[in-house]
């Protein structure tokens, strides 16, 4: 057996240190060596081990369906109820806004109205029935922002309840900038007040600095009392 010269130190009578003695320098004192570490990577991948296939997450309670396999639209970006009626009305990009009855089965779609610009938001009043009134977000030109280029405006249906309204019968109620980020979204709240959200005008990053100012209509809710007029305003 292979003899190693040991150092032994006492602390405090308590315990002790041992230290084969090629770890030693002259007169005793330890050696320390610094380990070798390697500057990055691995020298060889280690094996995927795992035996999960799949999702351990138990399956969703619910899953997506076609509700109306029979309709097909181009592009829609809205789609609301129309009060007082069996019916849902759904926008398209294109301006197009159509009715139908609320059935998985129904295969016919009824024009509404052709705005003939570009829409991003259908809202239709709470007493429909008795006035027949649509409410539509719109972009005048896409390709060329203008201070009134995106608006709200109100159409009639052609009678009260019906599910067609006459493009020249056009009220604009409200307009701002359009300029990208241009907004548009509709809805009619519990309070009878429509709500209408509107873009900051810019085509990235809020590059008017407008998301924070509320001395305009950029960058907004706005809540709008469409039921009283002030003066030569429709709200």
């Amino acid at each position: 057996m292979r003899r190693l010269s040991l150092l032994i130190v006492y602390v405090a009578g308590l315990c002790l240190l041992s230290l084969p003695a090629d770890h030693l320098q002259a007169g005793g004192v330890a050696k320390v060596t610094k380990p070798t570490r390697k500057p990055y990577g691995i020298e060889k991948r280690i094996l995927w081990t795992s035996k999960i296939k799949g999702t351990p997450d138990p399956p969703s309670l619910y899953h997506t369906v076609i509700a109306f396999p029979k309709l097909r639209f181009n592009e829609p970006l809205a789609m609301c109820i129309v009060p007082g009626t069996d019916r849902l009305a759904v926008a398209e990009r294109g301006g197009k806004i159509y009715t139908f009855v609320n059935n998985p089965k129904t295969s016919t779609k009824e024009l509404l109205v052709d705005v003939g610009r570009t829409v991003y938001g259908l809202a239709i009043h709470p007493q429909f029935l008795q006035n027949g009134f649509v409410y539509v977000s719109s972009v005048l030109d896409l390709k060329n922002p203008a201070p009134n280029g995106s608006r709200v405006s109100r159409f009639t249906a052609k009678r009260p309840g019906s599910p067609h309204a006459d493009a020249k019968s056009e009220k604009v109620l409200l307009e701002w900038p359009s300029g990208g980020h241009n907004g548009g979204c509709l809805r009619f709240g519990p309070d009878g007040y429509l709500y209408l959200a509107t873009g900051d005008g810019s085509g990235i990053a809020d590059g008017l600095h407008t998301g924070q100012d509320i001395s305009d209509l950029l960058g907004s809710i706005l809540r709008i009392d469409v039921d009283r007029r002030t003066g030569d305003q429709e709200y």
